[in-house]
């Protein structure tokens, strides 16, 4: 339930808060938290599912809140002390939701409990904290976690670095391409047919365009939005999101970014004390791919039927050759969580490979598609009035 309330401070200056818990004592306790009096309840409210819901944290800051966590549970710190502390820093609906773990805590619940009545942190890391308080070992736990999201987010931040650039200048190269064909040359048009120009295939051809482009403006703009809007709808369906999976999973990015998170998910997981079949179903929702999940689903099977991982690996078909030949060696030398790790190093560094490739190809590849565009049109206005100087 939210409770919309009325609050007093230390102060004594009175606020107004949405606060989301079970209870009027949950909501008293809340408030406590918060060094807030309640005074008075508003109005109460039915919370709506939220369609829209992103992950309350980013990678960069589970990687933080990850090595603060372990850094106090190491100290020997309670966990329901650790998490109070966090709480205490952050802002928001991280706090809000941070003080409903530490309320649920001290009300006996377990870690395990508390984290499936909020949901605070990703599956993957959930079940891994899960573990760690099943091993009384949450320190550990935390440590390998806040590495994990560290190392995650400084390839996406660096991925999205390498990508700006580009998508600038590609958006810069359409208006640009755009402003000319529209506005500039029919001005330049009309000038040189009334100074009796003879006009060229390649203007002609532009004159078409922006005269299309003049006429249909509204309608290209309406069947775009439509079409963002189809895929969108379509990419709901369970079918259509299994196909784009799967189209997106035989670009060469996409496999090498696969194999470093199961490589590195599963040594998190087999370190942890998991086994391999249970490894794999707390790893799958870090893959974030329909296609991938149904195949690591077969694996587990393939696991239970007897099967080595290895061999399965094999089978599927998914795997690198690489990856199969290092689990392989992994199994027989009865260190498979030790050679995933260092599988994980060497993916994280092709990873790092590619995108350097793809930042060196893609920007020169978009100043040329740029300059021909722009040169293009600049000749076909150049030419007409060569043609008048010529004739006078």
């Amino acid at each position: 339930m939210i409770y919309k309330v009325r609050t007093i401070d230390k102060a004594g200056k009175s606020k107004k808060y949405k606060i989301e818990a079970e209870s009027i004592e949950d909501l008293k306790l809340i408030l406590k938290m918060k060094d807030l009096e309640l005074v008075k309840v508003l109005d109460q409210i039915s919370p709506k599912k939220d369609f829209y819901k992103r992950n309350l944290y980013k990678d960069q800051d589970l990687a933080i809140v990850f090595e603060q966590l372990a850094l106090m549970v190491k100290q020997n710190v309670t966990l329901q002390r650790a998490f109070s502390v966090i709480a205490k820093q952050s802002k928001g609906r991280k706090k809000d939701k941070l003080n409903k773990l530490v309320l649920d805590l001290e009300k006996g619940y377990s870690l395990r409990e508390s984290l499936e009545r909020n949901t605070i942190f990703p599956k993957f890391a959930s079940n891994l904290i899960y573990l760690g308080e099943e091993t009384a070992e949450p320190g550990r736990i935390f440590e390998e976690l806040a590495q994990y999201y560290r190392q995650k987010a400084y390839f996406e931040n660096k991925f999205k670095a390498a990508l700006a650039y580009p998508i600038i200048l590609l958006f810069v190269s359409v208006f640009v391409t755009e402003f000319l064909i529209i506005y500039i040359l029919p001005s330049f048009s009309e000038m040189l047919k009334d100074m009796g120009a003879d006009l060229p295939l390649s203007t002609q051809i532009l004159l078409h365009i922006a005269e299309f482009l003049n006429t249909y403006n509204i309608y290209i703009l309406a069947g775009f939005l439509f079409l963002i809007l189809l895929i969108y709808l379509l990419s709901m369906t369970k079918k259509f999101r299994f196909k784009m999976d799967k189209f997106i999973f035989s670009f060469k990015l996409a496999k090498r970014n696969f194999y470093y998170r199961f490589s590195k998910g599963m040594a998190l997981a087999l370190e942890s004390g998991l086994t391999l079949q249970r490894g794999l179903a707390v790893c799958e929702p870090i893959y974030a791919n329909t296609f991938i999940a149904e195949k690591t689903k077969e694996l587990a099977n393939k696991l239970k039927e007897g099967i080595s991982l290895s061999e399965s690996m094999e089978e599927l078909g998914i795997f690198s050759d690489i990856l199969v030949a290092m689990v392989k060696s992994g199994e027989e030398a009865s260190g498979l969580a030790e050679v995933l790790k260092e599988v994980s190093k060497h993916y994280l560094e092709e990873l790092e490979l590619e995108r350097q490739r793809f930042t060196a190809l893609i920007e020169p590849a978009l100043i040329l598609i740029m300059a021909l565009l722009v040169g293009f049109i600049v000749i076909s206005i150049a030419m007409p009035m060569f043609d008048i100087i010529n004739r006078v």
